[in-house]
């Protein structure tokens, strides 16, 4: 509260602060005031098209809504002002796989990789793309890179549907 009033303030004072409109949206998409959300992360980008966060967060609004071409148009925005972004990386991978370009999603991952090389994350992302491709070589080595990495959720290898067809190799455990 003391935050949201604090932002309203520095708006009242300068309506087009960027910054202020990025958090200002934040706050409200965790509130659950997603129009409201949309809206000023809409108005942020207007302000400063080159803004990285306003760019991601405004992704954001379109990946949550399964948006997934809109999405990943502003993700690559993003990518263009700050290319060393592993957030907007790892989104863009999961936009594009769901816009069905693969080999886009697949060179997303590996430059998150390349950017931070001890997060399980991108060898993950780049394991179900290979195993849904029956890639079962590729996915298994990516999958060992991503527990090497110290996967957070180990259930999520029994659980996610994209690794069906490895969980019945000897390998995979």
């Amino acid at each position: 509260d003391y935050a949201r009033q604090q932002i309203d303030a520095a708006l009242k004072v300068a309506p087009d602060f960027v910054e202020a409109l990025v958090l200002k949206g934040y706050i409200e998409s965790q509130a659950g005031q997603d129009a409201e959300a949309e809206r000023d992360f809409a108005k942020a980008v207007q302000q400063d098209a080159g803004f990285p966060r306003a760019l991601h967060a405004y992704a954001g609004v379109f990946f949550r809504r399964q948006n997934y071409a809109k999405a990943l148009e502003y993700y690559e925005k993003a990518l263009q002002v700050a290319p060393r972004t592993f957030d907007s990386l790892i989104r863009a991978g999961l936009s594009a796989r769901r816009t069905g370009d693969v080999e886009a999603a697949l060179s997303y991952y590996r430059r998150a990789a390349e950017l931070r090389p001890d997060s399980w994350i991108p060898p993950y992302n780049a394991a179900c793309i290979y195993a849904a491709r029956g890639q079962t070589a590729e996915a298994l080595e990516r999958l060992h890179a991503a527990v090497d990495a110290t996967i957070d959720d180990p259930d999520l290898l029994q659980r996610d549907p994209d690794l069906a067809s490895l969980r019945k190799m000897p390998k995979f455990n």
